[in-house]
């Protein structure tokens, strides 16, 4: 198991790593699934902004259950 602090930088280096190599993984991710290579490229920042941001709620999770009015 990964601390919060752990699992927060393993999640922003693979949110560089992405960035640095989105070009390739999108023609892999375009042969793999027969999307249009416009499609792919145009994910770029949505999966990057996801990884970002999920990173920072490594550490920002306490355990905590807000109630649902519903």
């Amino acid at each position: 198991r990964y601390k919060p602090y752990e699992r927060q930088v393993l999640l922003l280096r693979i949110a560089d790593l992405f960035e640095k190599h989105w070009e390739e993984i999108s023609r892999s991710d375009t042969t793999d699934m027969g999307m249009p290579i416009v499609r792919t490229r145009a994910n770029r920042n949505r999966v990057i902004g996801m990884l970002r941001y999920y990173a920072g709620m490594a550490t920002s999770l306490h355990g905590e259950t807000i109630e649902n009015s519903l």
